[in-house]
């Protein structure tokens, strides 16, 4: 019995020297055989590579990079003969080794089938390694069967953009602010997730929102509208993006101008989705707004206000007129807010809304960081 004690602490002992991911143990060899030589992969790079027999191992490593997004492993068997399979783990570095497994593909992975694991999120400077195995192994040992790897990310380097509160902001009461230039990042962890998000208007200038997905998956859908605050509550819908907003896909609403101090919510939930829960969908969220700061040095230089339009009839829909050669010329009609720029000559032909007769718009330019005053343009009937 002492014996069989010593044995069983011994095989204890042995297997404590390894770490193991399924039926495969993760232990030091040679070349990309060993984990502290494995090769590196860079961002959305493929890499085409081969097993030469059954004892074959591949390591890789991946570093994540500074990004606001997703992370996901893809692996194909480009081999044509399917009596020969592969199998795929994905590891996170712990204390220097890769000692969590957090994907498995199993061991079928035979020409011409392909594998991808989850959507990961994981911070900075993180460490991953997959490593690639025969899977099961028919005949003879081929002279190396054929694959190609990708570490696909949406990595995209996103400079103060903060993270909201999760668990926090799921309902208006508690909507995370919104201010200008600022990004926020937020993420959906499940399929009744919702987000919320406030802005309060600075000024009368035009604004709008810009949504980003940051995931990889296209089958999972976000779907985000805009309210603006009736009564306290977000109770007036001004604007929706479709549900099918799937990776790459982004969403920008049109221009805004309302008055100072309006308070307007943004509400972020799933649209369509296909298959189970994934571990979290990523987003990125903005306001880009044109208020001007005037304690900029930038600012200082003054415009011109726009000159009276050479058209502005009631029954069309343009404002044909001159401004500042380049300048981006403003109409805000109602709530709403066009924009065109002027060419070389300084012309310019801003697309509206309908115009109305006995009606009038705002209108201003703004050349670089200075923007000219309003004026107040009347819509004739005819000249």
């Amino acid at each position: 019995m002492k014996r069989l004690i010593m044995m069983l602490l011994g095989f204890v002992i042995m297997l404590g020297a390894y770490v193991s991911c399924g039926r495969v143990e993760v232990k030091a060899g040679t070349g990309d055989d060993s984990y502290d030589q494995a090769t590196e992969l860079k961002a959305n790079e493929s890499m085409t590579d081969s097993l030469n027999s059954k004892e074959d191992i591949n390591w890789y490593k991946f570093i994540v990079p500074d990004s606001v997004g997703v992370e996901q492993l893809t692996f194909q068997s480009t081999d044509i003969d399917a009596r020969w399979s592969f199998e795929i783990f994905l590891y996170i570095e712990e204390d220097g080794f890769p000692t969590s497994c957090i994907a498995d593909s199993g061991d079928s992975l035979s020409a011409p089938m392909s594998y991808k694991t989850i959507e990961f999120s994981y911070p900075k400077g993180t460490i991953l390694y997959a490593k690639v195995v025969r899977g099961y192994w028919l005949g003879d040992s081929p002279e190396g069967i054929d694959y190609k790897i990708t570490f696909k990310t949406s990595a995209e380097p996103v400079k103060d953009c903060e993270w909201a509160i999760e668990d926090i902001i799921d309902s208006s009461e508690n909507a995370d602010t919104l201010s200008g230039g600022k990004k926020r990042c937020g993420i959906l962890n499940s399929k009744s997730d919702v987000d919320w998000f406030k802005y309060t208007v600075k000024s009368e200038d035009p604004f709008k929102f810009i949504f980003k997905n940051t995931n990889l998956e296209a089958s999972y859908c976000f779907q985000v509208t805009v309210f603006e605050e009736e009564n306290g509550i977000p109770n007036k819908q001004i604007a929706a993006s479709s549900n099918w907003m799937s990776a790459p896909i982004s969403y920008t609403t049109d221009d805004f101008s309302f008055p100072k101090g309006t308070i307007l919510y943004i509400k972020i939930e799933r649209g369509h989705w296909q298959g189970e829960d994934p571990s979290g969908m990523r987003y990125i969220i903005w306001v880009e707004d044109n208020v001007v700061d005037s304690s900029s040095s930038g600012n200082t230089e003054k415009i011109s206000k726009v000159d009276t339009p050479y058209s502005i009839l009631a029954g069309t829909n343009v404002v044909v007129g001159k401004a500042e050669a380049g300048a981006t010329v403003y109409v805000k009609q109602g709530k709403k807010t066009y924009s065109a720029t002027a060419d070389a000559n300084g012309i310019y032909r801003v697309k509206t809304g309908k115009l109305s007769k006995g009606k009038s718009v705002k209108m201003w330019q703004k050349v670089g960081k200075s923007t000219s005053k309003k004026v107040t343009v009347k819509i004739v009937a005819n000249y």
